[in-house]
């Protein structure tokens, strides 16, 4: 099977169950895919680790990441159109015990989420939100940058 097809095959599978992340994990003799969904990891696929190692490479070019770097985290994006769609996805990579592990978060465009369904704070959102109605000011935003 050619890893490009197997790759969108993947993402598109992911999306028609509403996946949130896919994780690439490897193991000693294979690789693990695992779907998430509603917060829980469910195991979707096992892979021999030469398939997991190529699909790993391919996703990691076409987010521009570099594929010979391995022992360090790396992050990266791409965009892919999957049935006229088009997805963004995020990339990690972590150095493991066998070989690094990947971490694909699929961000589709067509699906708007209202900002008190994104947040873990629901009375910071709300005060956030009516200082943003005022005519004048400044809010600053800090936190690390990756």
């Amino acid at each position: 099977m050619n890893i490009e097809h197997k790759c969108e095959e993947l993402v598109r599978q992911a999306l028609k169950l509403r996946v949130s992340d896919i994780h690439m994990k490897p193991l000693e003799s294979s690789a693990t895919l695992m779907f998430r969904v509603d917060h829980y990891l469910y195991e979707q696929e096992e892979i021999s680790l030469d398939i997991y190692e190529r699909m790993v490479s391919h996703l990691k070019f076409q987010a521009s990441m570099d594929i010979g770097e391995t022992r360090k985290p790396q992050n990266g994006s791409l965009t892919l159109t999957i049935d006229s769609n088009q997805i963004n996805l995020r990339l990690s990579t972590l150095p493991t015990l066998y070989n690094e592990s990947l971490v694909i978060r699929i961000l589709p465009q067509d699906t708007y989420y209202p900002l008190k369904y994104m947040t873990l704070f629901p009375n910071s959102t709300t005060k956030l939100l009516s200082l943003m109605k005022h005519s004048h000011g400044l809010i600053i935003f800090t936190g690390p940058t990756g």
